[in-house]
């Protein structure tokens, strides 16, 4: 396990705001990353439902698709699908050890994740892919992901977030992700208004084709949803279609669509038939998925104002207008975390807060006293997971209220670890892009 230990031990060198490292790593490991074409998605959230909606259709239509996402819940191996499984251990520590040797030879700075995208190329390589879809770790210009050369970019939405380093605009955080915007390929995008000019502005800069929610392709839903399935209607440049998915959270209409959408103008959309039903065979562990049935449980790593905003319309959507839940809640240091509760607490019967297993998280007790100066009449309970889970459990099922777990993913991790009894068999140190610093 010595590559393992390596690669946790490069989290210490920092993130870097250049790509020549990355590039020689990748020089010295064969540039496996232009062996393939790849669709890069970058935005503040929804990347990775986006990316795992486009890698999941494009299996209809693709011999063997690669998906790229970050951070794990449980298993680094998570962040390296093929065709929608997990590749063995065995491959994985191959490839590491191989990682390992190139980057001692370079003797350069490498990080975490820029280490861990190296060897997702490698291993893409080794599985013989058709086609990658990747989702960036953070921002878009420096992002280690941003080394290849892509069909298209799909940019998800943007919110306030790591302003230390990407800016503390929208228009600087905008900036830094349409970077990754290639001249003459189609650039894919949910955008607000306030932000369409700037953007449209970055496309005659940069030259890449702007393929817009709103002008371009649209999509809402048409049925309420169920607990496996939910009806839509995609309008894009092949036309209009009804089409059933399982992703059934509000939020998700808009991932949804840009996926079809950047699919449709690379002549990659599937026929109805095989579209729908590899619609209905989309996962995303992590948001908005129930793990519990007495008492219900649903996981959402909502994590920052805008995330958390659409978890509490998705709350409101799925029970009523009035619905309250019991929270559980923990959250890192680096996150907008007091407006992230503001916009929780509204729909709260009770929050109880914990710490999730990162070295950043911030003290549950310092969360506690914070909620009670906002809302003294709300309960509040502070702890380490183990009881604070069970206290949380027992309050929502003495009360028949969903528990929903938010705020981090490392959070939603360690929850849904203990509740499904999975035991992951490559559990490999902090599991965030962000622990780089």
């Amino acid at each position: 396990m010595g590559a393992i230990e390596f690669l946790n031990g490069l989290r210490l060198h920092g993130i870097h705001p250049t790509l020549e490292n990355v590039r020689s790593l990748l020089d010295r490991t064969g540039n496996p990353h232009l062996l393939f074409p790849s669709i890069q998605v970058v935005g503040s959230n929804g990347k990775g439902s986006t990316a795992s909606i486009l890698a999941t259709v494009l299996s209809a239509n693709e011999d063997s698709v690669g998906l790229y996402t970050s951070p794990h819940l449980l298993d680094l191996r998570e962040r390296v699908l093929v065709q929608g499984q997990m590749l063995p251990v065995a491959d994985w520590l191959h490839v590491l050890d191989f990682i390992e040797r190139c980057i001692r030879d370079l003797a350069i700075p490498i990080t975490f994740f820029e280490a861990i995208t190296s060897a997702a190329f490698t291993l893409f390589k080794n599985s013989g892919i058709s086609i990658a879809v990747l989702e960036a770790g953070m921002g878009g210009r420096w992002d280690a992901t941003s080394v290849v050369d892509p069909i298209a970019t799909v940019l998800t939405s943007v919110s306030l977030e790591h302003t230390q380093i990407l800016g503390n605009t929208l228009q600087k955080i905008l900036a830094e992700k349409v970077a990754v915007g290639r001249e003459g390929r189609p650039f894919i995008a949910k955008l607000t208004d306030d932000l369409l000019p700037e953007f449209l502005r970055h496309s005659k800069t940069l030259g890449f084709i702007p393929i817009l929610w709103g002008r371009d392709f649209s999509a809402r839903w048409v049925s309420s949803a169920s607990p496996s399935k939910r009806m839509f209607i995609y309008k894009g440049p092949s036309g209009t279609m009804e089409l059933p998915v399982s992703l059934v959270a509000d939020y998700q209409i808009g991932n949804i669509a840009l996926a079809l959408a950047s699919l449709d103008v690379l002549g990659k959309l599937p026929e109805e038939e095989p579209l729908s039903k590899a619609l209905l065979q989309v996962v995303h562990p992590g948001r908005w998925e129930k793990v519990l049935d007495v008492p219900q449980v649903y996981l959402d790593g909502a994590h920052n104002p805008e995330a958390a905003e659409s978890l509490a319309q998705t709350i409101r959507n799925a029970f009523s207008p009035d619905q309250k839940v019991v929270y559980l809640f923990g959250t890192l240091e680096d996150k907008n975390w007091k407006l992230v509760l503001e916009k929780l607490i509204g729909s709260a019967e009770s929050v109880f807060l914990t710490d999730p297993p990162s070295n950043r998280s911030v003290a549950p007790e310092l969360l506690e006293q914070w909620l009670s100066s906002v809302k003294m009449t709300l309960p509040t309970k502070s702890g380490p997971l183990d009881q604070i889970l069970g206290d949380a459990l027992e309050r929502a099922d003495a009360l028949s209220l969903p528990l929903v777990v938010a705020g981090s993913l490392y959070l939603v991790g360690a929850v849904r670890k203990r509740l499904t009894g999975l035991v992951p068999e490559f559990p490999v140190g902090e599991h965030s892009p962000e622990d780089n610093k």
